[in-house]
Parts: C-alpha cells; sequence; structure tokens
C-alpha cells in the first residue's frame, strides 16, 4: 500500500477510534481499505431511473449565454480514494452542458488528457473527485499556462484532495483537503457569504442545510486569496465539533469559492460527497454557474473576500435544519 494511502487510514483510525465500538472499527477500516484504487477502477454503470433523477434535476437553460461553443474535459483519476459518487457527477456534469447549451465535454481518467497539445481543445478542465495526482512535471506546467491564459479550472469535492506534492497545484485551486469533521451522514447548516452573487443564485438568497460530507481546507487557503461564495454556519450548533477535530481556530470553513488565476478563473466547491447531490436541482444549478464562470461566460466578482471595499451581505441558513434541499 502506497505511503500517503496509509498516512490517511492512520488518520482516520485515530478519529475512528474515538467514536465507535472495536466491531465497528474493524468493519470502517476494512471499507476504507478497499476505497483506494489505482487509475481503472470500476464504476457500476447508472441505472436509467438514476439517470433520470439526475435529468430532471438539471436547470432547463444556463444562466449565461455562451461566448462560442465551449468544450469542457471532465477528468475523474483517482490514485486515492475512490468516490462511489464519481459516475453520478460524470453523468450530470455532462447532462449540464449538454441540455443547457452551456459546454459540450468529453469525461477522461487520462494524465495525458493535460498535456500542452490535448489542453488546446478546452475552454475549462473540471476536476470530479479526482484525488492525490502524479502529474509529470510537464503536465503542471501545462495545466498552469493553460489557466493563466485566460482558461478554466473547476474543483468538484475531492478535486482539493488532489496536489500534496504539488503546493503550486495547491494555490491554484485555492486549498487543500485536510480532514472531514462533518461526514456524509451529517445534515449541515450552510451560510450564503455572497447572497449577491449569481453564484449562490441558485439557493434563492437563503442558507439552507443540506446533507452531505464537508471538507476541512488547509494549505495555502485564505480570505486574501480566494472569494468565498459558502461556507459552514457556525453560529448553529448542529455545526460545532470537538475542538481536536479542527484545524482552524478561526472557524473559517469555507465550501464554496471563485477566483482569479492571471487571465484565468478557479471555481472550487466541495460539495458532492454523496450520490443524491447530483439530483438535487440548486446544487446542479451552483455547479453549472461555477463552471459558467470559469469558462468566462457568467460574469462574477471574484475579489478576494478579505479585499472587498464592502462586505457582501450574507445569509445564515435557517433556524430549522428540517429545511434541507434535495
Amino acid at each position: 500500500m502506497r505511503k500517503d494511502i496509509m498516512k490517511r487510514l492512520l488518520a482516520q483510525f485515530s478519529i475512528v477510534t474515538t467514536s465507535v465500538p472495536a466491531i465497528g472499527l474493524a468493519i470502517a477500516l476494512t471499507l476504507n481499505a478497499t476505497a483506494y484504487a489505482e487509475p481503472g477502477h470500476t464504476f457500476t454503470p447508472l441505472t436509467e431511473t438514476e439517470r433520470q433523477a439526475i435529468r430532471a434535476a438539471i436547470p432547463a437553460q444556463a444562466r449565461a449565454r455562451p461566448a462560442r461553443p465551449r468544450r469542457v474535459l471532465i477528468l475523474y483519476r483517482t490514485e486515492g480514494y475512490v468516490h462511489a459518487c464519481i459516475p453520478f457527477a460524470n453523468e450530470a456534469l455532462k447532462q449540464l452542458g449538454e441540455t443547457t447549451g452551456a459546454y459540450s465535454a468529453a469525461v477522461s481518467e487520462d494524465l495525458d488528457a493535460l498535456s500542452e497539445r490535448s489542453l488546446t481543445r478546452y475552454d475549462a478542465v473540471v476536476f470530479n473527485n479526482t484525488t492525490h495526482l502524479s502529474l509529470t512535471p510537464a503536465q503542471r506546467e501545462a495545466l498552469l499556462a493553460f489557466v493563466r491564459a485566460g482558461k478554466g479550472l473547476v474543483g468538484i469535492h475531492a478535486a482539493s484532495d488532489s496536489f500534496y506534492t504539488w503546493p503550486e497545484g495547491q494555490s491554484l485551486l485555492g486549498g487543500i483537503f485536510n480532514s472531514h469533521p462533518w461526514t456524509a451522514d451529517d445534515t449541515v447548516a450552510v451560510k450564503l457569504e455572497d447572497r449577491e452573487s449569481p453564484l449562490t443564485a441558485a439557493f434563492g438568497g437563503h442558507g439552507f442545510w443540506v446533507k452531505d460530507e464537508i471538507y476541512q481546507i488547509d494549505g495555502p487557503y485564505s480570505r486574501t486569496h480566494v472569494h468565498v461564495l459558502l461556507s459552514l454556519d457556525m453560529s448553529r450548533p448542529e455545526n460545532a465539533r470537538p475542538r481536536d477535530q479542527l484545524v482552524r481556530d478561526d472557524n473559517d470553513f469555507p465550501i464554496a469559492w471563485i477566483k482569479r488565476e492571471g487571465n484565468g478563473r478557479v471555481f472550487y466547491t466541495s460539495l458532492g460527497h454523496n450520490p443524491e447531490i447530483y439530483r438535487t436541482p440548486q446544487i446542479l444549478q451552483h455547479y453549472l454557474d461555477g463552471i459558467q464562470f470559469a469558462l468566462g461566460d457568467l460574469r462574477a466578482d471574484a475579489t478576494p473576500s478579505a479585499k472587498l471595499k464592502q462586505q457582501p451581505s450574507a445569509a445564515p441558513a435557517p433556524e430549522s435544519s428540517t429545511v434541507v434541499i434535495d
């Protein structure tokens, strides 16, 4: 087993031992170990019912008209944890473009798609739950140049778990995954940090509750570098976690943000662990708006949050956790 994978398992072991009985611990570790695989992982095909549920949640039209025909690469390569939601996300992300006319998409797990030559075919790259990517120096340089020259980068959920050995990649995306004290079984309160942004318009100007795994972001993440769109509403006691599970002292736990990188644009959202997310209309609209921002078709203020002359109006989550978007 790779050393980095073992390190992640040991970290998860230390958390699990404080929260489940010994029998449950053995089961949890077994499941975690089998969730790691090299590229080429075979996913169970979606059923027609699952495809229909995704189609029913796709917006009827894009928020912005494309300036020209757009082409997007959806990359889902996993060299670490393999998320079961990947085929749901691939289907939803592809349909978002096809149904609305916002873009056409190619879906791949081949890192050769990130070569300088291959990237010339695309206007944006979407990292769909990618993990522990081992990009070559040439691929790293090509991706940086691609974005900085005016193209787009989108990260969905585990995309922030991709660049442990590449500091420039961490900065490019805006941060790096640390852990998830908020698990896939938790229903969390989400605050709109910028209710006026077109990238939060999908939520109707209101904070919300959602059942999903929420990441704790570390590394180069800072509000001096990114424009935060969504965050955990830490005013809600349901979001509180033991101090020893948290790596931040400022209670700043972002969920989604945008940033500029040279002449290009970056959108990241950690929403997207549970398969149900990909049949949730508001979140699919949020994805589409983020992708259109990255493509340059949807304009939004990407000024880093800490550098704004006036802070945007926020929208906390509703009082009741029964108000869950689905």
